[in-house]
């Protein structure tokens, strides 16, 4: 195989690996998180080393996607992602009314 033909497979492997990770009904959630009573589901955290899932460790479904860990947590409780919090510009303090919330698996 010549190095454009190669490119070219690699490309297209790459978007389809992407684009299966997209969800069109809400561009902040992923596509296997699900939605459960309007709320986006996280996704439990794997070890990459076991591959099994972390206790009390999920991956938020709102970009940028950051670790969140629910200790304390029940499955099917809500939860929020506090990098998700606006600054109220006149007080310059977190507003916490703007956290986005998400419901453990």
């Amino acid at each position: 195989m010549t190095q454009k033909t190669i490119f070219s497979l690699i490309v297209a492997a790459t978007a389809l690996i992407c684009s299966s990770c997209v969800n069109n009904t809400n561009p902040n959630a992923l596509q296997t998180s699900g939605i459960s009573g309007g709320y986006p589901v996280a996704k439990p955290m794997v070890d990459p080393k076991t591959g099994q899932a972390v206790k009390d460790h999920y991956v938020s479904p709102f970009r940028p996607y950051n670790p969140i860990v629910a200790k304390g947590f029940k499955s099917g409780q809500l939860a929020g992602d506090p990098s998700t919090i606006k600054t109220d510009p006149k007080t310059g303090k977190p507003n916490k009314a703007t956290m986005k919330v998400f419901r453990l698996p």
